[in-house]
């Protein structure tokens, strides 16, 4: 007998020999109830992700039914009470959750969603009103231009023609702006001030050479160095720049108006003159 035959022979019946002799004098019960134990510890490694799967794909089959009612019901309070049932809005739907379904879904219609949200006057739809007030908080604006967050904000939607309408948006959109205009200066002020207050105090032991204009307002919190990228003295002017640039874009790309009637950049500015509190943008 070649000798390696005997170790293989060996392994392989030490490896099979742990099952035989552990079940060699088990009863039929107990195999059973072995396997079960194996099979509710593989449970338990997995059942958290699967659970979590089942809840996403329920979710998305959900969220897809909802996008449906909403492009294709001619009501609105008909798929506002399909999501609740489904439970993608909150029941009863508050504007913020009905902002939050149109801000995050995919799948609806763009149109739908800007006939949605500029519907008005206020007083005959209030909640529609809120509902526009929670989708503009949505967006942050941080860091962008004028033209940057327009293009963000007409991003998840398709613009009504109606002027009344885009005066509604607009409106809204102004808000948000300026809104987000205000927070970004008192961030920066409060960083100024941090920053001052923890730098550690000159050294001015020699009078004589120090500037006065060096030793006066040590610990004052330093000018803002750099302008913001918006430059808007109240939320009027922001709305009226933007309904005006809307006006502007539609002057410019409607195919019907002859070449020599189009709004020339002296005229845009002049249009626009003393609109940010009586000064010029």
């Amino acid at each position: 007998t070649n000798p390696s035959d005997l170790v293989s022979d060996s392994l392989e019946y030490d490896f099979c020999s742990v099952s035989l002799t552990n079940d060699a004098h088990a009863t039929t019960s107990e195999r059973i109830n072995r396997l079960h134990r194996a099979d509710s510890e593989i449970s338990e490694i997995e059942i958290e992700w699967l659970s979590k799967a089942r809840h996403h794909k329920l979710r998305k089959r959900r969220l897809d039914k909802a996008a449906s009612l909403f492009n294709d019901s001619s009501r609105d309070k008909e798929w506002i009470q399909a999501a609740e049932r489904f439970g993608v809005l909150s029941n009863p739907a508050t504007p913020s959750s009905v902002a939050s379904f149109l801000f995050n879904t995919p799948k609806l219609d763009k149109v739908k969603i800007g006939l949605y949200l500029s519907k008005g006057p206020k007083e005959k739809y209030p909640f529609i009103s809120e509902v526009l007030t929670e989708f503009c908080k949505l967006f942050s604006f941080e860091g962008l231009s004028f033209s940057e967050a327009l293009r963000m904000f007409l991003s998840t939607f398709r613009l009504p023609g109606e002027a009344q309408c885009i005066d509604r948006l607009m409106e809204s959109f102004a808000s948000r702006l300026f809104e987000v205009q205000l927070l970004g200066h008192r961030l920066e002020q409060t960083q100024s001030v941090e920053k001052a207050m923890l730098e550690p105090p000159r050294d001015n032991t020699d009078c004589d050479s120090v500037n006065a204009n060096e030793r006066v307002g040590a610990l004052d919190p330093p000018a803002l160095t750099h302008q913001p990228v918006l430059p808007f003295k109240n939320a009027d002017a922001a709305y009226i720049l933007s309904f005006s640039t809307i006006m502007l874009n539609t002057d410019l790309h409607n195919p019907n108006m002859k070449e020599e009637r189009r709004m020339t950049l002296e005229q845009f500015i002049r249009n626009n003159r003393g609109i940010n509190d009586g000064a010029d943008l």
